[in-house]
Parts: structure tokens; sequence; C-alpha cells
């Protein structure tokens, strides 16, 4: 009987031990309408934000690079491409086509489209912490 509860105890330590952590590899957020284009893509510790008249890039803190992985460990990815878009102003040039592709795990996980204005809600806070770190606005280091 002892046998056995050490067993188990043993297969639940391994099982537990087996589980993958999320290793992201990049994130693009993307954002375009007739004559204008937005995008942020982060490899790494390295941002790179890109319109239609400028390119620049940014080296994130350890802190800023936890902070989106702290955001996307919120999301579901296998979820992303079902999530429904709140409002539809882009189907009318009301708003940006926007998507996010997240590649972890081997894997690519990409959104469907939705307003860059108004994303998902389970989208809402990776998609407002990765513009300010493009606009220097989350940390006074970069």
């Amino acid at each position: 009987m002892q046998r056995l509860f050490y067993l188990s105890i043993l297969f639940i330590l391994m099982n537990c031990a087996s589980q993958k952590t999320l290793d992201i590899k990049e994130i693009v957020y993307n954002a375009i309408t007739r004559g204008r284009l937005e995008s942020i893509t982060l490899k790494g510790r390295s941002l790179q934000y890109k319109t239609n008249q400028e390119s620049i890039f940014i080296n994130l803190t350890k802190e800023q690079q936890e902070k989106v992985n702290v955001e996307i460990s919120k999301i579901k990815l296998n979820k992303i491409n079902s999530l429904k878009a709140p409002t539809d102003k882009r189907f009318y040039d009301g708003a940006m086509h926007t998507s996010i592709l997240i590649k972890a795990n081997s894997k690519e996980y990409t959104s469907a489209t939705f307003d860059d204005t108004n994303p998902p809600i389970e989208l809402k806070a990776l998609c407002q912490l990765l513009l300010n770190l493009s606009k220097n606005r989350d940390s006074p280091s970069l």
C-alpha cells in the first residue's frame, strides 16, 4: 500500500514537471487600412515599430519583457482565432484591420481581425502594452 502511495506521488510530480512552459519566439501586431500601416514586431527583447513614415527599434528591459509574457500567459492561444471583435468599424474604414500573431512552442497563433481601437477583451491588455512600449510610454528608461 505504501509503495502505491509513493508511486502515485512520483507519477504526479513527473507529470507536473513535464508540462511545457510557454516559449514565445515572436509577437506581431499588424494594423492596416487604405494608406496607413502600423506594425509592431517583438522578438526576444527587440521591438520594432513600423509605420508608413518611420521604423524604429527599441530594446526592452527584462521587466518590460516579463510584462509581455505575463499578458500572453493570460490568453488562451489556441482560441485567439475565434475571438469575436466587439465592433466592426474596420469594414467601412472607420478603424484599421488589426490582428495579432504569436509564435510560441513551435506553433503560430493568429487572431481574427478586429478594430485597432477596440480589440477583443482577451487581447486588450496585450495590445495596449505593445502600443505603449512602441511609443516609449511604458518606461522612462527607453
